[in-house]
């Protein structure tokens, strides 16, 4: 008896052991089946992210890789957008230097003719220029010349500033101008370039100014010589001129805005600045807000300075703009300003500065004045 209990026993503690190993190996099929399921879930999961329609790994990898394609071949976009643009030629930028220059040349067209075509008239006659041809017009006059191997253009401004503004503040007349489609200018603008266009396309001529067979002409000109010199850029590129640079100062509005639009889809790319300065009373002048059958609007861009060279400048895109002139919008207080108009970029822009004989300007003062 005692045997058979100890075998007995041990049978039983074997029997145990092996209930006890098929009891944790079934635990153990139980999470690793959960821990499939877990898998099987998160592979789901992950091709669901991918957009998949089914579980199948290689077409959820296809779309990762052509994410990742785009990922790569977005910077090298990037960069090629970059390396074509800095091989495209920059737009010309104002140049403050150069504004400097073209004033002296503005304010050079309010000297005598003598002294301008021997090119003897102070400070505003600057160096580098030669073979001035003047042209004088119904009530101002404007010169042609060489300066760095180009053609210059310069027109001269009224002097009588106090009755040509009053003028301008009255007379709104417009006028059709077949020098651009449906546009209107001004008619007393139009009415003086038209009385010097026959002597400045023979000055040009006369001078030669053909560059690699493109007629090239640098412009400029203050208060009504500056409008002449917009109206001269429509004239002259619809010739078949190239105009290289032009600085206006002091500028009054010339046309409408078919003017404006023919003016920017002509020169809009950089090389013509419209300076103004502080509150001069000609830049505001004619005042739409008084028309109402038409409308003058400004050529742009404005380069406006509220004060001194020094203190800096401004640049605006549109007539009007409260960050440059249009600030100072109000005519009547403006006319108490006029000496802002006759200073621009420090240099007088008038008849002030020019070094000439008493008899010189006495002759190169018009016999009358234009009514606008």
């Amino acid at each position: 008896v005692p045997l058979f209990s100890r075998r007995r026993r041990m049978q039983l503690a074997e029997g145990g052991r092996d209930s006890s190993t098929a009891s944790s190996g079934r635990h153990a099929g139980v999470a690793g089946a959960a821990t499939g399921d877990n898998d099987v879930r998160h592979q789901r999961r992950i091709c669901k992210f991918c957009s998949c329609a089914s579980a199948r790994w290689p077409r959820c990898w296809r779309a990762i890789c052509i994410a990742s394609s785009c990922c790569l071949l977005a910077p090298l976009l990037a960069i090629t957008v970059m390396i074509l643009r800095r091989e495209q030629p920059p737009l010309s930028t104002y140049n403050e230097g150069r504004a400097i220059q073209f004033a002296k040349l503005a304010g050079a067209a309010y000297c005598s003719s003598n002294a301008l075509t021997t090119w003897n008239c102070g400070p505003k006659c600057i160096d580098g220029v030669e073979s001035v041809h003047v042209c004088n017009g119904a009530t101002t006059k404007s010169y042609a010349a060489m300066w760095e191997g180009r053609c210059l253009l310069s027109f001269m401004g009224t002097q009588a500033y106090t009755a040509w503004i009053t003028d301008l503040k009255i007379f709104h007349e417009p006028v059709n101008w077949d020098g651009c489609s449906n546009c209107s200018v001004h008619v007393g603008f139009l009415t003086e370039w038209q009385s010097l266009e026959p002597c400045v396309l023979g000055s040009l001529q006369s001078l030669g100014c053909v560059v690699a067979d493109v007629r090239q002409v640098r412009i400029t000109g203050h208060s009504l010589g500056a409008a002449l010199s917009a109206i001269a850029m429509l004239s002259l590129a619809a010739r078949g001129w190239h105009v290289e640079e032009a600085y206006n100062f002091g500028m009054p509005r010339t046309g409408d805005e078919f003017f404006t639009r023919e003016f920017a889809k002509q020169f809009g790319k950089g090389g013509f600045y419209r300076v103004t300065h502080h509150m001069d009373p000609v830049v505001q002048l004619p005042p739409s807000s008084l028309v109402s059958n038409w409308h003058y609007q400004h050529v742009e861009p404005e380069v406006f300075y509220n004060g001194n060279v020094e203190d800096g400048h401004v640049s605006c895109a549109l007539d009007g703009d409260q960050q440059c002139s249009g600030m100072y919008s109000n005519i009547l207080y403006d006319l108490l300003h006029v000496d802002d108009h006759l200073k621009y970029v420090g240099v007088d822009t008038a008849t002030a500065g020019c070094k000439e004989l008493a008899r010189d300007v006495n002759a190169s003062v018009p016999s009358s004045v234009i009514v606008i």
